[in-house]
């Protein structure tokens, strides 16, 4: 994350330095990703659809949910090693 010196029409350098702090921004936002440090977020339903339940349907349909992606692990994922 060097600043690159400016250079004339010949080539020759201004003496100014010129600092992309955008190439940096994305070169760490690449290795974040690349180390999953970022978790990407998917909204379950139609915008709102919560919004009219009181807190014991609300909890109903977390536990609901719950268990439908634990029975979908399940599937997908092999079985844990006991002692790990």
């Amino acid at each position: 994350m060097q600043a690159q010196p400016v250079l004339d029409a010949k080539g020759v350098p201004t003496g100014e330095y010129r600092y992309e702090g955008s190439v940096a921004n994305r070169a760490l936002e690449l290795l974040g990703k690349e180390q999953g440090m970022f978790v990407d977020r998917k909204e379950i339903g139609k915008p709102g659809a919560f919004d009219a339940l009181d807190d014991e349907e609300l909890q109903r349909a977390i536990e609901l949910l719950h268990a439908e992606v634990a029975e979908y692990e399940q599937k997908l994922l092999p079985p844990l090693k006991k002692g790990a």
